[in-house]
């Protein structure tokens, strides 16, 4: 990894989501700028996101972002907002010419996600999402002992993500606005099990289901999904909006990983991995610290250990058809995509 001296104005679209981690690692950051924040849709609040303490006191706001994308012309979008906005505001901002760090999923409907991908690799930007699980250092630790072969060749996986279920927006429980707590939790999911392991998903088996929240009837408070690993091992997911508000932390994030010579066992909230072999006592081993996930993409660097240019659109193609799993009560395969074959979406800056 390399970071380079260029100076890069960032604006921001929209007032959901995980804007804030993107934020909050480039505070302080010479040579990275916020020039201006716009709504992504007319009647959300950017309020919060102008008042980061990384946003100048005159950073210029717009309620339309295309015209912000117009008189503004960004280097870089951090587009976060409600869910089936994604591909359509990215696809205006890759058209615009601007490098894109996204909310994800990055689309509710394979159609949208392909359209978005062509965008993209036409225009020759680049494309990162906020898959912010990775950015932890437990789940750091965890891929760099699993992928340099402490535990063998991986042959299982069990990822868990539970989380309080708070207050939410009433598009929350609109299918065309959500997409579903497959899209929106289980891609966290599934990308603590391609991140640490470097497996992707060939087929799903999913059940979902609202058992305690019937006023937002499309937000599924249990999800449980099992999936097939590119080398023949299998996977499996819990999903769950149902953690106490009493509870000490909004997440509780673990995964557990076996292998032919060990175990990997890891939880967020601890703060350190597991390391289980037959040759020596049980390890516990401290994550230490966090490699930025989001600065070096900013200054036209990239991190090829902590994303791959084509992970978003995979993970997000396997969430799909996992949610379409839960949908028919089927198996469905996860299918190659083009961008399986080959990284079009370039993450350096030319």
């Amino acid at each position: 990894m390399s970071l380079t001296n260029k100076h890069t104005r960032i604006a921001t679209i929209g007032g959901f989501g995980h804007w804030v981690c993107v934020l909050d690692e480039i505070a302080g950051m010479d040579g990275l700028e916020v020039v201006a924040a716009a709504k992504a849709l007319p009647a959300e609040s950017v309020d919060d996101v102008v008042a980061h303490p990384c946003v100048a006191n005159d950073v210029r706001v717009f309620d339309d972002y295309r015209l912000m994308l117009a008189t503004v012309r960004p280097d870089v979008v951090v587009l976060s907002c409600r869910l089936d906005r994604i591909p359509v505001i990215a696809m205006d901002a890759a058209n615009a010419g601007c490098d894109l760090i996204c909310e994800k999923p990055l689309a509710l409907s394979t159609s949208a996600l392909q359209k978005l991908y062509r965008a993209v690799s036409t225009k020759g930007t680049r494309l990162m999402a906020m898959l912010s699980m990775r950015t932890d250092p437990v789940f750091q630790k965890t891929q760099e002992l699993c992928r340099s072969g402490a535990i063998g060749e991986v042959v299982l996986v069990n990822a868990r993500k539970s989380y309080k279920y708070g207050r939410r927006e009433g598009w929350f429980g609109v299918r065309d606005m959500y997409g579903g707590t497959m899209l929106w939790v289980g891609i966290h999911a599934l990308d603590m099990i391609h991140f640490t392991t470097g497996q992707m998903f060939t087929s799903a088996a999913a059940v979902q289901r609202n058992f305690a929240h019937p006023d937002l009837p499309d937000c599924e408070d249990c999800v449980a999904a099992i999936l097939g690993l590119d080398n023949g091992g299998a996977a499996t997911v819990s999903l769950d909006l149902l953690r106490p508000e009493a509870a000490a932390t909004h997440g509780d994030d673990w995964i557990r990983i076996v292998g032919t010579e060990g175990i990997l066992e890891a939880r967020s909230n601890d703060g350190v991995v597991r390391l289980l072999r037959d040759s020596a006592e049980a390890a516990t081993i401290a994550a230490g610290r966090s490699r930025p996930l989001y600065r070096p993409f900013l200054l036209g660097a990239s991190d090829d250990e902590l994303m791959q240019p084509e992970d978003p659109f995979l993970l997000t193609h396997a969430c799909l058809c996992a949610r379409d799993a839960a949908d028919t009560g089927g198996v469905e395969p996860i299918p190659e995509m083009p961008w399986s074959k080959t990284a079009a979406v370039p993450m350096r800056a030319s």
